[in-house]
């Protein structure tokens, strides 16, 4: 009898376990994004010039500030979209690569996402040009949660900081040892997760900086093995993927801010998004606004 009490009350423990387990994995919410919600006021007035203003956006009530590091708005129109930014726009990839660079809002910021699902060979990547590589000309190396920087990379992480916090290498004390893999990110054993440290990472190339801050282990698909990073160029050094034609272009639709300056959007700033030397929108214009944050959709009302 006893033997029989102890085997139902494990039983039931275990079942509580597993649903416990369950509701965390099934419940989880990404860390990533922001609840912040847009008003879209679409533009009355819409020509055939390449120089129209489209539409004004704002915050509903309660927001916060966004970095436009971390933001991407595209317009659509019936099959075709045109990024927003303050600069320049990424092409989209001609051949087939395992290394996905977008270019944000800002013009300056790259969203990069790897193709790390190979257990057997590892993903080289090139930062400076933002393309998949060989290993004589690698800067970091991917599988799995493996990342690896390559010989004669200099770094520090710099935890609990915030991408836009950091402006500058001067000061930083880096490290030589490439040996270890990067301790990047933390499995959450609950939500059966891996969940990307808070900090960013400084990586010195010779005598070019950059900074580095991993978003996701995800893709847009919730598939795992695609990590993600914020991608920026520090002090005065040139980004070389900024530079090259094949990969960026002036953008067709240019963000209007209050303050172009600014490295975020102000929770009390409008707006506005305008054609740039390209017919996106006639009187006949049936606009979608698509704006992303962290790479999750922000929520959008038309008002």
């Amino acid at each position: 009898m006893n033997r029989l009490k102890l085997l139902t009350a494990g039983i039931g423990a275990l079942v509580i376990v597993v649903a416990v387990w369950s509701f965390f994995v099934v419940k989880f919410e990404s860390p990533l994004g922001t609840d912040n919600v847009v008003h879209i006021e679409r533009s009355s007035v819409l020509s055939n010039d390449t120089s129209d203003t489209l539409a004004s956006l704002t915050f509903a009530e309660g927001a916060e500030d966004l970095e436009w590091s971390s933001i991407e708005i595209i317009v659509k129109n019936g099959n075709q979209q045109f990024p927003c930014s303050f600069g320049s726009m990424s092409l989209g990839q001609t051949t087939p690569s395992k290394v996905a660079p977008t270019l944000s809002a800002d013009g300056v910021t790259f969203t990069t996402e790897v193709d790390a699902t190979d257990e057997e060979t590892y993903t080289q990547f090139n930062l400076p040009t933002q393309q998949e590589s060989d290993s004589n000309d690698s800067t970091m190396e991917f599988s799995k949660t493996d990342v690896f920087l390559s010989n004669g990379v200099e770094w520090v992480f710099l935890e609990n900081q915030e991408f836009s916090e950091v402006t500058t290498a001067e000061g930083l004390t880096f490290s030589n040892d490439t040996s270890e893999r990067l301790d990047w990110y933390t499995y959450d054993m609950l939500a059966h997760r891996v969940e990307p440290n808070e900090g960013v990472y400084v990586l010195k190339l010779g005598e070019d900086t950059y900074k580095i801050q991993f978003l996701s282990y995800y893709n847009d698909e919730d598939e795992g093995r695609h990590p993600t990073m914020l991608i920026g160029a520090l002090d005065q050094t040139l980004f070389p993927a900024l530079l090259d034609e094949t990969l960026v272009a002036p953008s067709p639709c240019i963000i209007l801010s209050e303050d172009p300056q600014s490295l975020v959007w102000n929770a009390s700033e409008r707006i506005e998004l305008a054609e740039q030397n390209t017919n996106i929108c006639s009187q006949e214009c049936d606009m979608e606004l698509f704006i992303f944050y962290q790479t999750m959709r922000v929520e959008t009302q038309v008002v």
